[in-house]
């Protein structure tokens, strides 16, 4: 995980994560949504004696807390959203975000800098060639 946040800063390795999370929270749940609607024709193996997990017995229903609205942040980041300090608000309120193009070519690597960006895109350029545009606040 160090090496991930190293190379390409929290704000990318969070949003790759939630990715791939949601890409496994779907794909659990069309597997469930598709799944066989008629029962097996083969019945489950039935034992009497008992094991631990015939045993236990339920002992109620689980409940859930409501939760209160979202605590709002004080101070989003105005490219990522990430919550900032009064005293980073304070130094980087009147700055202007700054754009860099950088090349993405084999001969290019590796790309300095790219983890401390707020935001990094991918474009093509042309013939599959791709340029990164890493946007600083």
């Amino acid at each position: 995980m160090g090496r991930l946040l190293e190379r390409f800063g929290r704000t990318r390795t969070a949003g790759a994560i939630a990715a791939l999370v949601a890409i496994a929270g779907t794909s659990a749940f069309a597997l469930v949504a598709l799944g066989d609607d008629e029962p097996s024709s083969t019945p489950a193996a039935v034992t009497d004696s008992p094991t631990v997990a015939n045993s236990v017995t339920p002992t109620g229903t689980a409940t859930v807390a409501p939760e209160g609205p979202p605590t709002p942040i004080k101070h989003p980041g105005i490219l990522d959203g990430m919550p900032m300090t009064d005293e980073e608000w304070e130094a980087r309120k009147d700055l202007l975000p700054l754009a860099v193009m950088v090349d993405n070519a084999a001969g290019a690597y590796p790309q300095a800098g790219l983890n401390r960006a707020d935001i990094v895109y991918e474009g093509f350029v042309e013939g599959g060639i791709t340029r990164l545009m890493a946007v600083y606040w």
